[in-house]
């Protein structure tokens, strides 16, 4: 179900489901209220035309079923609800202007749950019809692109803590989808890639030949780092964006709600999907299995404000984390967190860490306690 549209089908996988409440009719009153296209909306029929062969190559099925007409109708109905719903959510967020009239907007449940259907993996158009749709309507916010547009609306659904600040590298580059848009939300500036990463982005061929790691052991759990001498702290940004010095772990805030799980079940659905994708949150989620292994470490993590979910659910967010982890395969020579893991490793190593963890096993009042009876004795001790 995580991977099934519960509002609006986009595409041909889940074209015409009749249990969706936004039905091919309700897409397409959506836009009648003002004026979208202009005289152009002919030449944008021939030009779907001409690209619905490019299109189909998009999916991995030949969806036979769909007849020419009636796929190119689906681009356009598809296509103009979702550029209509970002060019209004836009006007909406900056410019004020009112966008109630329609129960989309008016009604405070559902732009989230439609938000949440417009990220699933079998719920995508190419990038490049919407954009194409974007250049020929009337809507279009001046001055703006398609990827500001989007990313407008789906910066609050942000996995993290907060919402997503867009900055200009967000919206840049060749995305495929709309997910793949999202995705690029969290990869970092191209100045800032690792080499490795740089490459395979401009060079777009897969990693192959490479040894695969399969769960868990990359890092101790939460307990075993903080008897070691490891402060949590719960940083701001981006929620791939952990840190990790002078024994300080560094970790943005994740929600484990149920929202944020059906968006990050279909982002590492996508990163598994291709050796071509960089396997952020895939790193993420095998970095918090290792740390999160019993109910004990998601306490302590959540009393650090980094696991955000509600008292009592430890046992719960480790059942997540175990369904999200299982069989996720990384490039243990690509992953994202590559040198966070071996710094940290490199602590609990260390002679520090090692002077620490009798220390920590021992609660913080009997160590003061046994500090006290120490120095107590030392001073009897001279008395006598």
């Amino acid at each position: 179900m995580s991977y099934t549209p519960k509002w609006v089908s986009i595409g041909p996988i889940h074209h015409n489901r009749e249990s969706l409440w936004l039905t091919k009719e309700k897409k397409r009153q959506f836009r009648e209220p003002f004026p979208f296209l202009d005289e152009r909306d002919e030449e944008l029929r021939r030009k779907m035309g001409n690209w619905e062969a490019r299109v189909r190559r998009c999916y991995s099925e030949a969806f036979q079923g769909i007849s020419s007409g009636e796929f190119v109708d689906m681009l356009l109905t598809d296509g103009c609800f979702i550029v209509a719903l970002f060019c209004r959510n836009y006007k909406w967020s900056k410019e004020g202007v009112d966008a109630t009239d329609n129960p989309i907007f008016s009604t405070r449940w559902m732009l989230p749950e439609i938000g949440r259907d417009l990220l699933m993996i079998e719920n995508q158009l190419p990038l490049f019809v919407l954009k194409e749709i974007f250049n020929a309507t009337k809507l279009k916010p001046e001055g703006t692109s398609f990827e500001e547009v989007a990313l407008e609306f789906f910066k609050s659904f942000h996995i993290g803590k907060g919402a997503m600040v867009i900055k200009k590298h967000h919206t840049e580059g060749h995305h495929k989808h709309l997910l793949d848009l999202f995705h690029s939300l969290y990869l970092p500036p191209k100045s800032s890639d690792s080499g490795a990463a740089q490459k395979r982005r401009k060079n777009k061929k897969p990693l192959m030949g490479r040894t695969s790691v399969r769960g868990k052991n990359w890092v101790p759990n939460a307990t075993v780092l903080k008897s070691s001498g490891v402060r949590f702290y719960a940083k701001e940004g981006n929620s791939l964006g952990i840190q990790f010095r002078r024994g300080t772990l560094s970790i943005p805030g994740i929600s484990i709600i149920e929202s944020s799980i059906i968006i990050l079940k279909n982002l590492l659905a996508y990163e598994q999907s291709s050796r071509g994708i960089e396997p952020l949150f895939t790193s993420l989620v095998l970095f918090f299995s290792s740390m999160a292994s019993v109910p004990d470490d998601i306490k302590l993590l959540r009393e650090a404000s980094i696991i955000l979910h509600e008292p009592g659910d430890d046992q719960m967010a480790i059942e997540v984390l175990k369904l999200l982890s299982k069989q996720l395969e990384c490039d243990v020579t690509d992953f994202s967190m590559k040198q966070q893991v071996e710094d940290i490793r490199a602590f609990c190593g260390s002679k520090k860490a090692k002077f620490w963890k009798p220390i920590g096993r021992i609660c913080p009042a009997r160590f003061i306690l046994l500090c006290l009876s120490i120095v107590l004795a030392v001073t009897v001790g001279r008395y006598d």
